[in-house]
C-alpha cells in the first residue's frame, strides 16, 4: 500500500508525527477513509452482540426510543463538533487550542468526575509545558488524548461499574480507540474541520440506517 492513504494512516499510528508527504485529501481518499471505518466497525458490531453485554444499559438507546430525530442530530452534528474540539484540537499545540480543549473538558465532569479530573490535569500539564517552550512530544499527545477519547465513551453506559465491568473495557471502547487514531491523523494533516466532518459522516453511517430500519444492528452500536 505504499503511496496510499491507508499506508499514511498506518505509519501515523505506529509513530504519530506530521508527514509532509502525506496523500492529499481528495474526494476519493476521503471516501476511502470513511469506507475503511465502516468496514472496520461492521464486524465489531457483531462481536459486541455475540459478547452479550445486555447487562449494560446504553444511554443512547434509551434516549433513542424517546426522540430519534433529536438524537440523530446530536450524534451527527453536535457530538462530533464538541468531541473533536475537546480531544483533538490541541493536537496542534498552542495556548488557544489547549485552552479550548480545557474549557470543553468541563462537560464531562459530572458523568466521569475522576476521568475528567485526570484529563484536565493532563491538559494543564500540556499548557504549562507549552508556555515553558517545552511542548509535549506529538506521539505522547496523540496516544494519551486518544485514550481519553475512547475511555470517555464509558459514560454512554448508565450502569457501568468499574469494579464489575473492568474486563469489558477493551471491548466497549476498543472501536473508539482505533477509529480515534484516524480522526487524529485527519486533524493533524488536514485540519480540525476535516476531522469534524469525517467524524459526523462516520456517525451518520451508523445513525441513518437506524432511522430507516428500526431493527438495524448499527442502532445498538456504542461506537458513536
Amino acid at each position: 500500500m505504499p503511496g496510499s492513504i491507508y499506508h499514511d494512516i498506518i505509519a501515523f499510528v505506529k509513530r504519530p508525527e506530521t508527514n509532509p508527504h502525506v496523500e492529499p485529501l481528495t474526494i476519493t481518499n476521503w471516501l476511502k477513509i470513511l469506507g475503511g471505518l465502516i468496514i472496520f466497525v461492521i464486524p465489531y458490531v457483531f462481536i459486541l452482540h455475540l459478547a452479550d453485554l445486555s447487562e449494560l444499559d446504553h444511554k443512547m438507546q434509551e434516549m433513542w426510543d424517546d426522540n430519534k430525530v433529536l438524537i440523530a442530530f446530536m450524534a451527527i452534528f453536535i457530538g462530533p463538533f464538541l468531541e473533536e474540539l475537546m480531544f483533538r484540537l490541541h493536537l496542534r499545540q498552542s495556548t488557544q487550542t489547549i485552552m479550548v480543549s480545557l474549557l470543553l473538558s468541563l462537560f464531562i465532569v459530572f458523568d466521569l468526575p475522576i476521568m475528567a479530573t485526570l484529563y484536565i490535569a493532563y491538559l494543564g500539564l500540556m499548557l504549562y509545558r507549552w508556555r515553558q517552550e517545552q511542548p509535549l512530544p506529538m506521539p505522547i499527545v496523540v496516544y494519551v488524548s486518544n485514550a481519553f477519547f475512547a475511555l470517555v465513551h464509558l459514560a454512554n453506559f448508565s450502569n457501568f461499574d468499574l469494579s464489575s465491568h473492568i474486563i469489558y473495557i477493551p471491548l466497549l471502547v476498543g472501536a473508539q480507540f482505533v477509529i480515534g487514531f484516524v480522526f487524529c491523523f485527519v486533524r493533524i494533516h488536514y485540519g480540525i474541520w476535516h476531522a469534524i466532518i469525517l467524524h459526523g459522516a462516520y456517525n451518520a453511517s451508523l445513525i441513518i440506517p437506524a432511522l430507516l430500519f428500526e431493527d438495524s444492528l448499527l442502532m445498538l452500536d456504542p461506537t458513536y
